[in-house]
């Protein structure tokens, strides 16, 4: 085929680029609580505060909603998903799961550079920690997730895990909400890393699992304490 024969609208070209940007503004927003759970999100209103017209915005919320950050409600409009028990529960099990096989199929395979890698995400990790940075310390997390997954050299499971990420982000945005968190949850990566460097298969599984139980506890513990804090105030 010549390209060059396809007959593409500029306009439409525009308004797909414009519709991954509103996307990312919003996602943000979501996983930061900036907009939150149940809320509502005025078309109109954003339309007018980005400056753009609403077919980007509507083509953003389809995304999102592809996603599970928002629900299109007919006749209502969207709304921001809210947070569930059950979906924490359904996520973090998966996340147990990948993760500790990921583990499994790394250490035999692992290469020097990627553990290297490892240590040089948790010692800025705690750099951030000591600088109350808990933005860089979400994104370090998330970071030595992905690493770890990705040593594992399975394409398929490196997708998979892509597709629970958004919703880790946001989950664990909660359950790291306390900085007394922080260093637990840095001291149990560490653990993770020097079980990956002895080559000790089955302790890196056991405390990737552990890892995980205590990460869906804090979050939990948080979601029940958001909860009570909500109904207090009635």
């Amino acid at each position: 085929m010549d390209i060059t024969q396809l007959k593409i609208k500029p306009d439409l070209l525009e308004s797909k680029l414009m519709s991954t940007k509103v996307a990312e503004i919003l996602r943000e927003n979501i996983i930061s609580e900036n907009l939150k759970p149940g809320e509502k999100i005025n078309e109109f209103r954003l339309s007018q505060a980005l400056n753009i017209s609403r077919p980007p915005i509507r083509e953003a919320f389809r995304t999102l909603a592809s996603e599970g950050l928002v629900l299109l409600v007919p006749r209502k409009g969207v709304y921001v998903t809210k947070l569930s028990i059950r979906e924490v529960k359904e996520i973090y099990q998966m996340k147990s799961m990948m993760e500790s096989f990921a583990t499994r199929l790394a250490i035999p395979i692992a290469e020097e550079k990627e553990v290297l890698e490892l240590d040089s995400i948790l010692n800025l990790m705690e750099e951030k920690i000591k600088e109350d940075n808990f933005k860089e310390i979400q994104k370090l997390n998330i970071k030595f997730h992905r690493k770890m997954i990705k040593m594992s050299k399975n394409q398929k499971l490196i997708n998979l895990y892509e597709s629970i990420v958004l919703p880790i982000r946001r989950y664990q945005r909660i359950g790291l909400s306390a900085p007394s968190s922080w260093e637990i949850s840095l001291k149990e990566h560490r653990d993770i890393a020097q079980a990956i460097k002895s080559k000790d298969i089955d302790l890196a599984e056991k405390l990737t699992r552990e890892h995980t139980m205590s990460a869906i506890y804090r979050v939990l513990k948080r979601l029940e304490e958001k909860e009570k804090d909500k109904n207090s105030d009635f």
